[in-house]
This record gives C-alpha cells, sequence and structure tokens, in this order.
C-alpha cells in the first residue's frame, strides 16, 4: 500500500502472549492464532517525530503491523483482537508465500470515554504480489488526516462529496452487508422448490439489489 520512511521503523516482534495479556482471548480464538499466525512484527510507528506531521485531535500515531500468515485464509477476529490490545490505529500487511494483502479496521475514539476506542468494520485488499509497487504517504497536515487518507485507499467504491470517513464507513458497511445477504438469497432462490415461494424471494433480492445499488451510486451533489 505505502512507502513507509526508515525514521518510522520501529521492527519488534510482538509474542502472541503479549496480547492475551491486555485482550484476555477465547480458547477458540487463541486457536486461530496458532493455527493462523506464524509471526507478529510491529513494523513502524507513524508519530510527529517519526514522520514530521503533528498529532491529530484523537490520533496521535498511526501503527503499522505485519503479520507472517499460515493459511491464506484468517479470520477478522485475529485483526481485531489485536487492534483491541494497541491503543492506536493499525494497518495491517498479511504475508502468505510471496503475496501481501492490506488490512484495517476502522478505529475511532468513544465519545462517551475519550480513552478508549470503537472498533467498526474491516476493509481490505486482493491478495497481491509482495514486490508489489508502493506509494508515497500522503502529503497531511496532521496524523488524523493522514489516518483518513491513508484508510480511504482501503475503500471499495470512493466517497460521496463532502463524505465524512466515518460517514463513508457506515455506508459501505451497509452494502457489505447487503451484499452478503443478496448471495445467500440466491442461494435460497436455486434450492427454492415451491414456485410461490420462490417468487417471494425473488421479490426480496430485487429490492435489496436497488438498496445496494443505492449505496453503491456516486453522488456528486
Amino acid at each position: 500500500m505505502f512507502y513507509y520512511p526508515e525514521h518510522a521503523k520501529f521492527n519488534r516482534i510482538v509474542p502472541k502472549s503479549k496480547i492475551y495479556h491486555f485482550v484476555k482471548p477465547s480458547t477458540r480464538v487463541k486457536k486461530l492464532f496458532i493455527e493462523q499466525v506464524e509471526k507478529i512484527v510491529w513494523a513502524y510507528k507513524l508519530a510527529p517525530k517519526t514522520v514530521n506531521i503533528p498529532a491529530g485531535r484523537s490520533i496521535n500515531e498511526i501503527q503499522v503491523f505485519n503479520i507472517n500468515l499460515k493459511t491464506r485464509n484468517f479470520s477478522e477476529e485475529v485483526l481485531r483482537t489485536i487492534d483491541k490490545a494497541i491503543m492506536f490505529p493499525i494497518f495491517y500487511e498479511l504475508e502468505f508465500r510471496k503475496q501481501i494483502k492490506f488490512a484495517s479496521i476502522y478505529k475511532r475514539s468513544n465519545n462517551a470515554a475519550p480513552d478508549k476506542w470503537v472498533l467498526e468494520s474491516c476493509f481490505e485488499s486482493s491478495w497481491q504480489q509482495a514486490d508489489i509497487e508502493r506509494l508515497a504517504l500522503p502529503i497531511a497536515t496532521d496524523l488524523g488526516l493522514l489516518y483518513e487518507m491513508m484508510f480511504r485507499q482501503l475503500m471499495p467504491l470512493p466517497q460521496h462529496r463532502r463524505e465524512s470517513l466515518k460517514t463513508q464507513v457506515e455506508r459501505l458497511s451497509k452494502l457489505q452487508i447487503a451484499l452478503k445477504q443478496a448471495q445467500k438469497l440466491e442461494g435460497r432462490i436455486q434450492k427454492e422448490k415451491q414456485f410461490n415461494r420462490k417468487v417471494e424471494l425473488h421479490g426480496e433480492l430485487k429490492q435489496l439489489q436497488q438498496d445496494i445499488e443505492k449505496l453503491r451510486e456516486e453522488k456528486r451533489g
């Protein structure tokens, strides 16, 4: 995704036990870590001293984690567990057999408790070759704006005019849910034997597809 400055390199291995200490994951989640994660490296810290950008209103550091995977398929719960243990926004670089995928969970401060964070939807890229050409970091006036500009690179659709990152995340989260619902409906339609029920399901699918188009459409006004 991005080329990070040498000054921002942190390069510390994060033991899984350290994450467990802060989060207390269930036995099932620990099993996911064992089965899916080979190594976790805290690769970069983007902070005022390392990237020469002042802190934002709620963001004073952005972290970059590199995760070597044992399998190409991984659970989002693994990322969410790490995010709960680290009180900063995180961008993940997931590597498996010379391929790489970028991911991040939208993280915002809790209005009711400023020292806590709210985790919302996860967005990720497709798998790409690990030696993919990277982008320079966006030019931003503070770390809050930098986070927004970096995160938008993972969004599957562009923002609407004057749409905040939070609103864009909410819209695309609804789109993710609607697409999954449509996929399930299509499967139910294929299996349904009763004609009347099949017609009803087609009607539900048509309405859902209209909702999906509304969420996808580009607004310029």
